[in-house]
């Protein structure tokens, strides 16, 4: 190539260009050929006793436009046949549930307050879909709950024992002091947590005395801790003299409810693990607070509504299982109080929707 054709050779490089900024024109409207389905939320009302499972009525096609949740399966039988199996497994998972017998929809809770739906809808071929829908709550627990549900709806049985997982003996045992040593900082940040005007940060507080209450490595102590101070004085308030629905918006019902609900879940774990060691009787003998009629009363109201809240009438009743067997005092108070009426019709609603109810129910009305 000569200098000359060298000199010719323009080099490839970017040209500027000028432009001008606008908005996007408007997309025109397309008409839709099928209305989209929405979602029906879970109900917010109290679960209503059901004395003969559910009533399935005649089932809808799904719409044309409607996002199935993954939690779904068809089913080769009758609806009838399917809504009895789900029933039957929501009354032996002791879940919660409200039946909607016109739309064929199931608003569910478990007792650690994973809320969710169950709808039947009509499938291809004369089967049966099954959507299970999450609403709120733990994720791993809301997978237990709808793989037993679909598992029922197939009428696959559950299996009785849950799979546990032991620790690794790789893992470094701790001492019994250090394991001491943990749970009290548990407890004083439980406590700290508790005194703070935050509704989070007093969830988190009782969720924690929960999970402390129930561990397998000092219970007792942790009772003892729970059963004394002002844990007992928060406990009981929350149990005792309690109206949600007395001057409360909606967001602070839901959180007393919760409060009350892990309060009784706590005093049941604290009485039972005292009872399996010995120390119940010589504990309320030192606190009369636990076994006072405000706190019978208050025990034996939450039985008799049963009906409304099934869990927190599980939880009292299992208080009550310990306190009466501990203490002759406690069985005049609760005779007094007509307990054997309401134990009767709390374990009925037991029999209908609530398997744990019913079984705490039943040792509860042999000790009167």
């Amino acid at each position: 190539m000569s200098n000359y054709e060298r000199k010719q050779v323009v080099e490839d490089k970017p040209q500027m260009r000028s432009m001008q900024i606008m908005s996007a024109a408007p997309m025109p409207l397309m008409p839709r050929s099928a209305p989209i389905a929405n979602k029906i939320a879970p109900s917010r009302k109290a679960p209503q006793q059901v004395e003969g499972g559910w009533s399935v009525g005649p089932l809808s096609p799904l719409p044309p436009i409607y996002c199935l949740e993954r939690t779904h399966l068809h089913v080769d039988d009758s609806a009838a046949n399917v809504g009895d199996r789900i029933a039957e497994c929501l009354r032996k998972e002791s879940i919660a549930a409200v039946y909607h017998k016109n739309e064929n929809l199931v608003d569910a809770e478990t007792e650690d307050n994973v809320q969710f739906s169950i709808r039947l809808f009509e499938g291809k071929n004369g089967s049966v879909l099954v959507e299970v829908q999450k609403a709120s709550g733990c994720c791993y627990s809301y997978c237990q709950a709808a793989k037993a549900v679909l598992r029922a709806a197939k009428g696959i049985r559950t299996p009785a024992k849950r799979r546990t997982f032991s620790i690794p003996p790789c893992v470094p045992k701790v001492s019994a002091e250090e394991s001491e040593a943990a749970t009290r900082d548990g407890l004083e940040l439980a406590e700290q947590l508790l005194a703070k005007q935050q509704m989070d940060a007093n969830l988190l507080a009782v969720e924690s005395l929960v999970h402390l209450s129930k561990a397998t490595e000092n219970q007792c102590f942790t009772a003892r801790c729970i059963l004394s101070g002002q844990f007992q004085v928060k406990l009981l308030s929350l149990i005792d003299s309690f109206d949600s629905a007395s001057g409360h918006d909606e967001i602070e019902r839901d959180h007393l409810n919760m409060m009350k609900r892990h309060s009784l879940a706590i005093l049941a774990n604290c009485f039972a693990a005292l009872e399996r060691s010995g120390e119940l009787v010589s504990l309320l003998q030192q606190q009369q607070e636990l076994t006072s009629k405000g706190v019978v009363s208050a025990l034996v109201s939450e039985v008799a509504a049963a009906g409304e809240r099934p869990h927190d009438a599980c939880q009292a009743a299992n208080c009550l299982r310990t306190l009466l067997a501990a203490s002759e005092e406690t069985k005049r108070k609760a005779a007094d109080l007509n307990a054997c009426e309401a134990i009767s019709q709390a374990r009925h609603t037991g029999v209908c929707r609530h398997a744990a109810l019913e079984d705490a129910c039943t040792q509860l009305r042999t000790l009167l």
